[in-house]
Parts: C-alpha cells; structure tokens; sequence
C-alpha cells in the first residue's frame, strides 16, 4: 500500500509525476471512505435512529408495502442500470463502486422513504 509513497532516486520528470498520481489516488480513495463514512453516521444517528427502526418494526406489514409503493421508480432504475451497464459501458469503469452503489440503494429502499412534500418552484 506505500508503495504509491515511494519516490524515484532519480530525477526524471515523467517518474515524478506518476509518483504524484499515486498520491493523489490514496488521497481521493480516502476522501470516498470520509464522505461514505459521514453521510452514513449522519442519517443513522438523526433519520434512521432507534424510534425510526422500532416503529418500522412494529408496522412492517403496511411499512414495507409503502416504501415498496414509493419507490418503486426509484428500484426500477436501479435494476434497469444493473442490467443496462457493463464495466466496459461505465464511465470511470469502476464495477466494484458501481454494483455496491445500486445493491445498496436498492435494499435501503425496502425500508425507508422520504415522505416530507416536495415542492418544486418553475
């Protein structure tokens, strides 16, 4: 993993800008794992707290279908990207983030929706 930190003995230019790009690849996959890492803390300890989880368990029978209801737009997007793309057909060609991303949007979907209103000004 410090082998991105390492730099040339050498002097050549070309050397020292492949050493700076390993840096700043460390430095943008640590700065995913803080975003990651803040986002989710955030919405657990404020949306998604323990009354949250214990009245969603206690009516799952009508919360599930309602969330289902909801988004149901949403998961089908989701399933339409998993089958639609290839690592090939991606952008920055990063399968992994991308099936994590769709896996994960997809479950929390089954068990929460926004339902403040929405009010779009045109």
């Amino acid at each position: 993993m410090l082998k991105g930190f390492e730099l040339a003995e050498t002097d050549i230019e070309a050397d020292d800008k492949d050493d700076l790009l390993a840096v700043e690849s460390y430095h943008k996959a640590g700065t995913y794992i803080d975003e990651v890492g803040v986002l989710c803390t955030s919405s657990i300890f404020s949306t998604l707290n323990q009354s949250y989880w214990s009245n969603f368990f206690s009516t799952w029978y009508t919360a599930v279908p309602i969330n289902l209801a909801y988004n149901a737009g949403f998961m089908w997007v989701d399933a339409i990207n998993y089958f639609y793309y290839t690592p090939e057909t991606l952008e920055d060609g990063d399968w992994g983030y991308f099936v994590a991303y769709l896996l994960g949007d997809f479950s929390i979907r089954l068990f929460y929706h926004d339902n403040t209103p929405q009010r779009v000004t045109i």
